[in-house]
């Protein structure tokens, strides 16, 4: 009876209370909120620079320029695919994409060489001496450059192949365990969170404490 009478004092002081008991309530749904903001407005996004060199090729009575394809083909691919979080422009010169990644305002530079069309035009008709060469120019110990590059190169691969007319000698595919493929960032964060939410709510029993020394029946 007397935890009893002990639990329902208590309820009865948090009713009083009401303000504090709203006051920690709210702070879980709250820091919740506040981190899927956060999460939302912090989506990785990486930004690559084009510099198109490619002096092209004369093919059948036209000129075909693959590196304007592969351009082309890069922003296609990119606005046609959510899952692709890079941004592509063209460079100017090579100074000046290089000058945007010392100042941070790109990830990786792309550069095309002159040769690019004629090298890809050469394996179309079986010449396996000649590779089409391309540069990424950055910064190695850069996460962001790492990310930017390695999309670069399957994106790259994946166009060599469409434009020689050669299958790849290696298809790899990736399969998701569990709910790992319908996890998000903002998922992921969410257990960590609810345990400060828990800790929150623990204000309550520290303010019960806390007034019972106040109003001073535990000093009887």
């Amino acid at each position: 009876m007397k935890t009893l009478s002990i639990i329902a004092k208590s309820l009865k002081e948090q009713l009083r209370s009401y303000w504090i008991l709203l006051l920690s309530l709210s702070m879980g749904p709250f820091f919740i909120f506040v981190y899927f903001l956060i999460v939302e407005s912090s989506q990785p996004e990486y930004k690559v620079l084009i510099l198109n060199n490619d002096s092209g090729v004369l093919s059948e009575g036209q000129m075909i320029n693959h590196g304007d394809y592969l351009t082309t083909y890069f922003k296609s691919l990119i606005d046609d695919t959510i899952a692709i979080p890079l941004t592509v422009s063209e460079a100017s010169d090579r100074i000046s994409g290089i000058e945007s990644l010392k100042n941070n305002k790109a990830d990786a530079l792309i550069v095309i060489d002159p040769s690019f069309s004629q090298s890809i035009n050469k394996r179309r008709l079986n010449d396996s001496t000649n590779t089409p060469v391309v540069e990424i120019v950055g910064d190695l110990t850069s996460v962001d450059y790492l990310v930017s590059a390695v999309w670069t190169n399957e994106i790259l691969s994946h166009y060599i192949s469409l434009a020689t007319l050669n299958k790849k000698i290696v298809e790899v595919r990736e399969t998701p365990l569990g709910i790992s493929s319908s996890l998000s960032n903002f998922d992921i964060i969410v257990p960590g969170i609810l345990i400060v939410s828990l800790i929150m709510l623990m204000f309550t029993a520290s303010i019960a404490f806390v007034s019972e020394v106040e109003n001073k029946p535990l000093c009887g």
